[in-house]
């Protein structure tokens, strides 16, 4: 993996109208890196996929995606670079599966518009790795809330992009299909040096899975490194305001967050 960053982020602020929800937040993702977006709601780390995705632009600061300016590349062009699974999905047509997933070979379509065998060839594919090749057929709005969600991922994966924005992308699904997406993200970035910028709530998740992670409060970046650096007690105290208690898993050797709450500082009286 070239050590280059991918993504690049320069004193970025974002308002909507009078309210400060991005204030100076700067930082760096590497070609192939696994980042994570972690903090409490509210403290901007959705606002910072849509800013990543051209979706909004920054009040003020600098994003580039490959070493060039965000706001200057063409949309076809910039979704052939940047994928995006959101964490709800709606659509008012009755597409089967295959269609929406299909939807992702968009960008690389010629000027008629029509899919192609190599369309069809990426579309199957990203479908088998997701598991939800027997779905193919079905309307997507008959699906549960995780099979939607891996069609989504789907989507993304057909679209063949260099970077991946993923915004708590695996909150509806079983833990058994965390593991399988996690784990196909893993291999994607190692295999295709596919850069992944994960939003997530479940911290045990982002130090198993991530490489580096960026906490997030009141818009201002707290921290940024390896979880064995950021993913601290005092850290986690102060970002989330709350006591917890950080320890490192004797199975995986990675670290693990446990809230101490009420009922757990009871059992100890």
């Amino acid at each position: 993996m070239s050590r280059e960053p991918v993504v690049r982020l320069e004193d970025v602020r974002f308002a909507y109208r009078d309210r400060s929800v991005l204030d100076g937040v700067s930082f760096e993702v590497e070609r192939g890196e696994r980042f994570g977006l972690l903090g409490p709601t509210g403290s901007g780390k959705s606002t910072l996929v849509r800013l990543l995705s051209g979706v909004l632009r920054p009040s003020a600061g600098r994003i580039s995606v490959g070493g060039r300016d965000l706001g200057g590349y063409p949309p076809a062009e910039l979704a052939r670079r940047v994928a995006v699974v959101p964490q709800e999905t709606a659509l008012d047509f009755p597409f089967s599966v295959l269609e929406v997933v299909l939807m992702g070979r968009a960008p690389h379509l010629g000027g008629f518009g029509f899919e192609g065998d190599r369309d069809v060839e990426a579309a199957e594919s990203a479908m088998t790795r997701t598991g939800v090749a027997d779905l193919a057929g079905r309307f997507f709005h008959e699906l549960s809330g995780g099979e939607k969600q891996r069609v989504v991922i789907a989507r993304a994966l057909a679209q063949e992009p260099e970077v991946l924005l993923l915004d708590e992308p695996t909150t509806s699904l079983d833990i058994r299909h965390v593991v399988e997406i996690f784990e196909l993200l893993s291999a994607l970035s190692r295999e295709r040096g596919m850069t992944l910028v994960v939003v997530l709530h479940d911290l045990n998740l982002a130090a198993l899975y991530l490489q580096r992670l960026a906490f997030l409060k009141h818009g201002r970046l707290y921290a940024c490194g390896p979880p064995e650096e950021v993913m601290t007690y005092r850290t986690i105290r102060d970002v989330y305001e709350t006591d917890v208690y950080v320890h490192r898993n004797d199975l995986t050797g990675r670290l693990n967050v446990l809230p101490l709450g009420s009922v757990t500082a009871g059992s100890r009286t």
